[in-house]
C-alpha cells in the first residue's frame, strides 16, 4: 500500500495500459519545455486525451527548463495551455545545466544536496502542490473502454477555437513547414 505512486511515461501512447494510469491517478502532469515541437506534442497529446473522454482537470502542467529560450516565455506557454487544462502551470522549472550535471555526475538527488535555490526551492513547491492533491477512491474508478482510446488515436486533431491565437496558428502549421 502506497501513498503516492509516480509513473514516468515519456511520450506517453494513448493505449489501455496508460489508459487503466490515467484513471486510476489523482493527478496526472504534464512537462513541457518551451520549445515548438514540444508544445505541438503535447497539445496532440491532449486532444487526443480530450477525444478519449479522459478528464483533463486530472492534468497539472509543468513548464521544465523554463527560461531556455527567450522565444517562448512561460507566461505564453501558460496562457496557450490554459485553452485545454482551464487552469494555469502548476509549476516552473528553471533550466540550470551544470547545478543537473553535477548532481548526476555526483550520484546525489538535488534535492537532497544540490546548491542551486533556483531549481530546489520550484521543485520543492511542486512536491508540496502535489501532496495536497486529495487521492482518488480507486473503489469509484470508472475505466475508460479501448473503443475510446482507439477512436482517439485514429481521430485528426482539431482545432480548440475558431478564432486561433498566434501560437496556434503556429503550432498547426509547423508540420508544413517541415
Amino acid at each position: 500500500n502506497y501513498k503516492f505512486i509516480v509513473i514516468d511515461a515519456a511520450l506517453p501512447s494513448i493505449n489501455d495500459l496508460t489508459g487503466v494510469c490515467f484513471d486510476c491517478s489523482s493527478s496526472i502532469l504534464a512537462v513541457v519545455i518551451p520549445d515548438i515541437i514540444s508544445l505541438q506534442t503535447t497539445s496532440q497529446f491532449f486532444q487526443k486525451i480530450d477525444r478519449a473522454n479522459f478528464p483533463l482537470n486530472k492534468f497539472e502542467l509543468v513548464v521544465n527548463m523554463s527560461n531556455l529560450s527567450s522565444d517562448l516565455e512561460v507566461e505564453w506557454v501558460d496562457s496557450y495551455f490554459r485553452e485545454y487544462l482551464k487552469k494555469g502551470l502548476i509549476a516552473e522549472i528553471p533550466f540550470e545545466p551544470l547545478a543537473v550535471i553535477k548532481a548526476i555526475n555526483r550520484g546525489i538527488p538535488i534535492l537532497q544536496k544540490g546548491k542551486s535555490e533556483n531549481v530546489i526551492n520550484p521543485l520543492v513547491g511542486l512536491v508540496k502542490k502535489m501532496t495536497k492533491i486529495p487521492p482518488i477512491n480507486i473503489a469509484e474508478v470508472h475505466i475508460s473502454s479501448s473503443d475510446d482510446l482507439e477512436q482517439a488515436v485514429q481521430s485528426p486533431p482539431q482545432r480548440l477555437s475558431p478564432d486561433p491565437t498566434p501560437a496556434q496558428k503556429a503550432l498547426t502549421t509547423l508540420p508544413k513547414a517541415i
